[in-house]
Parts: C-alpha cells; sequence; structure tokens
C-alpha cells in the first residue's frame, strides 16, 4: 500500500474563525499538488476535470496552476 505524503502549507492550517477571514481563505489559490491532496485524487485527474469543464483550474505562471481551496475542497460557491 503506498504511502501518501501530505503537502504541508496552507492545507495543514486550520481555516480561520473568523467568517470573512473563512472566505478569503477558502478563495485562495494553492497549488496543484496541493490541492489535489486536498481532494483525495491525483493531478491528472484535476487535469481531466479542468478539460471536461467540470472543475476551473487557474494558471499562476507559464508553467504553473493552481485550484482555490474552495474547489480541491468541494465546498459550492
Amino acid at each position: 500500500m503506498p504511502i501518501i505524503h501530505a503537502v504541508m502549507s496552507s492545507a495543514a492550517t486550520f481555516p480561520p474563525t473568523d467568517p470573512v477571514e473563512r472566505e478569503r481563505w477558502l478563495d485562495g489559490i494553492v497549488p496543484l499538488a496541493e490541492g489535489a491532496v486536498l481532494r483525495c485524487c491525483s493531478v491528472d485527474t484535476l487535469m481531466r476535470e479542468h478539460k471536461r469543464g467540470r472543475l476551473k483550474l487557474f494558471r499562476r505562471s507559464q508553467r504553473l496552476w493552481g485550484i482555490r481551496r474552495r474547489d480541491a475542497l468541494l465546498f459550492g460557491e
């Protein structure tokens, strides 16, 4: 059974308790690797879902892609 190494960054922190800060935290853009850990899937799955139009990914630079934390955690608008 493979061992999954979690990405230790903003995903490892608890969300803020203040409602306004919580919304800002959920709307933050995280790297695809971190989004895949939050969603319990692979980066390839995120890219396929984006190509099908089911998921919105953001281009952070020419090579880097990101996903909103809200979308990675499967929270609605």
